[in-house]
């Protein structure tokens, strides 16, 4: 799987933030784009966007081409 997504399908609550910790920290001041597939667990969306608050890293739910894709989050690390 590509480095620059991390998929969270299956993965405990709290399981995912050491993940999400390790992903970003392993991307960090790399400056690209990245993706975390949260599927469409609001709980693992919280988790995923309290993260990215965290780190104060800018994200979005979903894509611009497909708004009816809200499985994911981008994020710039």
């Amino acid at each position: 799987m590509d480095e620059n997504i991390l998929d969270l399908h299956r993965v405990k609550h709290e399981e995912a933030e050491i993940l999400i910790d390790r992903f970003i920290n392993k991307l960090w001041d790399k400056n690209i784009r990245a993706q975390i597939i949260t599927g469409n667990s609001k709980g693992m969306k919280n988790i995923v966007i309290n993260k990215l608050e965290f780190y104060k890293l800018d994200y979005k739910i979903g894509d611009y081409w497909d708004p009816n894709n809200k499985g994911y989050i981008s994020v710039i690390i």
